[in-house]
Protein backbone atom coordinates (compact mmCIF):
# COMPACT_ATOMS: atom_id res chain seq x y z
CA UNK A 1 0.00 0.00 0.00
CA UNK A 2 2.84 2.39 1.01
CA UNK A 3 4.16 1.47 -2.35
CA UNK A 4 0.71 2.06 -4.32
CA UNK A 5 0.71 5.52 -2.29
CA UNK A 6 4.07 6.49 -3.64
CA UNK A 7 3.45 5.64 -6.63
CA UNK A 8 -0.31 7.67 -7.03
CA UNK A 9 1.85 10.36 -5.40
CA UNK A 10 4.37 10.18 -7.68
CA UNK A 11 1.78 9.87 -10.59
CA UNK A 12 0.08 13.12 -9.28
CA UNK A 13 3.87 15.15 -9.05
CA UNK A 14 4.66 13.77 -13.05
CA UNK A 15 0.54 15.02 -13.80
CA UNK A 16 1.37 17.85 -12.26
CA UNK A 17 4.43 18.65 -13.70
CA UNK A 18 3.21 17.29 -16.75
CA UNK A 19 0.42 19.80 -17.07
CA UNK A 20 2.40 23.02 -15.37
CA UNK A 21 4.67 21.83 -18.78
CA UNK A 22 1.52 21.97 -21.01
CA UNK A 23 0.28 25.06 -19.48
CA UNK A 24 4.03 26.92 -19.95
CA UNK A 25 4.02 25.57 -23.33
CA UNK A 26 0.38 27.18 -24.28
CA UNK A 27 1.42 30.31 -22.35
CA UNK A 28 4.82 30.84 -24.26
CA UNK A 29 3.34 30.21 -27.14
CA UNK A 30 0.14 32.56 -26.44
CA UNK A 31 2.06 35.00 -25.73
CA UNK A 32 5.36 34.60 -28.83
CA UNK A 33 1.83 34.84 -31.23
CA UNK A 34 0.74 37.64 -29.18
CA UNK A 35 3.99 39.60 -29.65
CA UNK A 36 4.54 38.68 -33.21
CA UNK A 37 1.22 40.31 -33.64
CA UNK A 38 2.08 43.23 -32.35
CA UNK A 39 5.65 43.11 -34.40
CA UNK A 40 3.47 42.56 -37.10
CA UNK A 41 0.86 45.22 -36.81
CA UNK A 42 4.08 47.87 -35.66
CA UNK A 43 5.92 46.60 -39.14
CA UNK A 44 2.37 47.19 -41.64
CA UNK A 45 1.64 50.45 -39.53
CA UNK A 46 5.27 51.86 -40.04
CA UNK A 47 5.58 50.40 -43.74
CA UNK A 48 1.55 52.53 -44.22
CA UNK A 49 3.83 55.46 -42.84
CA UNK A 50 6.83 55.16 -44.86
CA UNK A 51 4.50 55.05 -47.95
CA UNK A 52 2.04 58.05 -47.01
CA UNK A 53 5.48 59.65 -46.62
CA UNK A 54 6.14 59.00 -49.92
CA UNK A 55 3.24 59.92 -51.50
CA UNK A 56 3.15 63.26 -49.63
CA UNK A 57 6.64 63.79 -51.23
CA UNK A 58 5.70 63.15 -54.74
CA UNK A 59 2.55 65.08 -54.07
CA UNK A 60 4.57 67.70 -53.15
CA UNK A 61 7.21 66.91 -56.60
CA UNK A 62 4.01 67.04 -58.48
CA UNK A 63 2.84 70.25 -57.59
CA UNK A 64 6.42 72.18 -58.01
CA UNK A 65 6.29 70.51 -61.00
CA UNK A 66 2.96 71.84 -62.21
CA UNK A 67 3.85 75.42 -60.81
CA UNK A 68 6.91 75.02 -62.93
CA UNK A 69 4.47 74.48 -66.19
CA UNK A 70 1.84 76.83 -65.28
CA UNK A 71 4.68 79.45 -65.17
CA UNK A 72 5.53 78.74 -68.44
CA UNK A 73 2.02 78.21 -69.76
CA UNK A 74 1.58 81.62 -68.67
CA UNK A 75 4.42 83.22 -70.38
CA UNK A 76 2.76 82.25 -73.92
CA UNK A 77 0.30 84.72 -73.13
CA UNK A 78 0.11 89.03 -72.65
CA UNK A 79 -0.69 89.99 -69.56
CA UNK A 80 -3.13 93.38 -69.34
CA UNK A 81 -0.01 94.41 -67.95
CA UNK A 82 2.51 93.48 -70.92
CA UNK A 83 0.51 94.87 -73.84
CA UNK A 84 3.15 98.00 -74.83
CA UNK A 85 5.61 96.04 -73.60
CA UNK A 86 4.24 93.22 -76.58
CA UNK A 87 4.13 95.66 -79.25
CA UNK A 88 7.49 97.74 -78.23
CA UNK A 89 8.87 93.74 -78.52
CA UNK A 90 7.32 93.33 -81.77
CA UNK A 91 9.02 96.83 -82.79
CA UNK A 92 12.47 96.13 -81.51
CA UNK A 93 12.55 92.57 -83.96
CA UNK A 94 11.47 94.59 -86.90
CA UNK A 95 14.58 96.70 -85.99
CA UNK A 96 16.73 94.22 -86.03
CA UNK A 97 15.49 93.28 -89.11
CA UNK A 98 16.50 96.71 -90.99
CA UNK A 99 13.08 97.37 -91.61
CA UNK A 100 10.63 99.82 -90.90
CA UNK A 101 7.49 99.12 -88.89
CA UNK A 102 4.75 101.33 -87.68
CA UNK A 103 1.78 99.79 -85.62
CA UNK A 104 -1.85 101.05 -87.15
CA UNK A 105 -4.18 99.66 -84.67
CA UNK A 106 -4.15 97.42 -81.53
CA UNK A 107 -7.57 95.67 -80.11
CA UNK A 108 -8.97 94.00 -78.10
CA UNK A 109 -10.86 90.71 -79.49
CA UNK A 110 -13.93 88.90 -77.50
CA UNK A 111 -13.46 85.11 -77.64
CA UNK A 112 -15.21 83.33 -80.46
CA UNK A 113 -17.90 80.89 -78.13
CA UNK A 114 -16.63 77.95 -79.07
CA UNK A 115 -13.00 78.90 -78.38
CA UNK A 116 -11.71 77.64 -74.74
CA UNK A 117 -9.26 80.78 -73.93
CA UNK A 118 -10.73 83.85 -73.31
CA UNK A 119 -9.53 87.35 -74.92
CA UNK A 120 -7.09 87.89 -77.71
CA UNK A 121 -4.75 91.14 -78.52
CA UNK A 122 -4.99 91.92 -82.09
CA UNK A 123 -1.58 94.05 -83.72
CA UNK A 124 -2.09 95.45 -86.92
CA UNK A 125 1.62 96.07 -88.38
CA UNK A 126 2.75 97.51 -91.56
CA UNK A 127 6.38 96.87 -92.28
CA UNK A 128 8.58 98.27 -95.12
CA UNK A 129 11.69 96.40 -96.43
CA UNK A 130 13.95 94.16 -98.47
CA UNK A 131 11.75 91.17 -99.58
CA UNK A 132 14.15 88.61 -97.36
CA UNK A 133 14.15 90.85 -94.58
CA UNK A 134 10.60 91.17 -94.52
CA UNK A 135 9.90 87.51 -94.89
CA UNK A 136 12.22 86.85 -92.31
CA UNK A 137 9.99 89.22 -89.87
CA UNK A 138 6.93 87.52 -90.65
CA UNK A 139 8.71 84.11 -89.65
CA UNK A 140 10.51 85.47 -86.65
CA UNK A 141 6.59 86.71 -85.55
CA UNK A 142 5.21 83.47 -86.08
CA UNK A 143 8.24 81.91 -84.07
CA UNK A 144 7.72 83.88 -80.88
CA UNK A 145 7.10 82.18 -77.56
CA UNK A 146 3.46 83.14 -77.40
CA UNK A 147 0.35 81.76 -78.03
CA UNK A 148 0.03 83.56 -81.25
CA UNK A 149 -1.44 83.55 -85.08
CA UNK A 150 -0.50 85.36 -88.08
CA UNK A 151 -4.05 86.49 -88.89
CA UNK A 152 -3.33 87.84 -92.25
CA UNK A 153 -0.37 88.80 -94.48
CA UNK A 154 -0.41 90.86 -97.42
CA UNK A 155 2.52 92.26 -99.43
CA UNK A 156 2.47 94.85 -101.99
CA UNK A 157 5.96 95.71 -104.11
CA UNK A 158 6.25 99.69 -103.75
CA UNK A 159 8.19 102.42 -105.54
CA UNK A 160 9.99 104.06 -103.06
CA UNK A 161 10.84 107.92 -104.70
CA UNK A 162 13.19 109.83 -102.25
CA UNK A 163 13.72 113.70 -101.83
CA UNK A 164 17.22 113.81 -102.43
CA UNK A 165 18.01 115.58 -105.76
CA UNK A 166 19.15 113.05 -108.45
CA UNK A 167 18.81 110.19 -106.12
CA UNK A 168 16.41 107.49 -107.85
CA UNK A 169 13.51 105.76 -107.02
CA UNK A 170 14.22 102.09 -105.69
CA UNK A 171 11.47 98.89 -105.10
CA UNK A 172 10.45 97.64 -101.43
CA UNK A 173 8.26 95.52 -100.57
CA UNK A 174 5.71 96.33 -97.45
CA UNK A 175 4.00 93.56 -95.60
CA UNK A 176 0.51 95.02 -93.88
CA UNK A 177 0.30 91.77 -91.06
CA UNK A 178 -2.83 91.00 -88.59
CA UNK A 179 -1.03 89.38 -85.47
CA UNK A 180 -3.32 87.41 -82.61
CA UNK A 181 -1.99 86.70 -79.28
CA UNK A 182 -3.67 85.34 -76.39
CA UNK A 183 -4.38 87.78 -74.02
CA UNK A 184 -3.71 86.28 -70.21
CA UNK A 185 -6.95 86.70 -67.74
CA UNK A 186 -6.34 88.79 -64.88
Amino acid sequence: MKNQEKSSSFKIVWISIALLLVASYVFVFWYVKTKTEQATYALSAAEISYQQKDTVQEIAQSVIDIEEDLKKIDSYFVGADGIVDFINMLEQKAGEQSIEIETSNVSIVEPAEDLLYGESLEVVLSVVGDWNDVMQYIRLVEGLPYALSVESASMSLMEVVTEEEGAEPFLEWQADIVVRVIKHQN
